[in-house]
């Protein structure tokens, strides 16, 4: 939904019950008439669930001059992949690039956007990718846009 549809979605859903009691159900019924499409799967995933992912936390100390301590910190979260890496696997893919040193035009930057997704939703993944076009524009973020398309 673009974003001037989701305003007025907004919109209309409060003014319909502006003053009165209104449910998730409710708004979910006027976005799928507002769109056309059901949406019991967003809302039965990304409302109704509450799964969160699990953490695995390692950590290692080694001792550095002047009696001080250095610690290595990894955390690693699983039971939400990343929508991207499920189809795209191989590297010089970004979503950042730095201004300094022409990054964008070079290709050399970082990967540090992502949509992660709960186990049914990477089911329904269907396509990831990385919209480039907006970070070639005269004043762009240094941040391009990730997409996921679900089916």
């Amino acid at each position: 939904m673009k974003e001037d549809a989701f305003k007025g979605l907004m919109r209309d859903f409060y003014t319909s019950y502006a003053g009165r009691r209104a449910t998730t159900a409710d708004f979910q019924r006027m976005a799928e008439q507002r769109i056309g499409v059901p949406l019991d799967w967003f809302f039965d995933e990304w409302v109704g669930k509450t799964a969160v992912p699990t953490y695995t936390v390692s950590w290692r100390k080694e001792a550095v001059e002047g009696g001080r301590w250095r610690v290595r910190l990894r955390v690693r979260q699983s039971g939400v992949p990343d929508s991207f890496r499920m189809h795209e696997s191989d590297s010089g893919h970004f979503s950042w690039w730095d201004y300094r040193g022409a990054g964008f035009r070079r290709n050399l930057g970082l990967r540090i956007d992502h949509i992660l997704l709960s186990e049914p939703l990477a089911e329904r993944c269907a396509a990831a990718s990385i919209d480039r076009a907006p970070r070639a524009w005269e004043r762009p973020s240094d941040h391009a846009p990730v997409l996921v398309e679900l089916s």
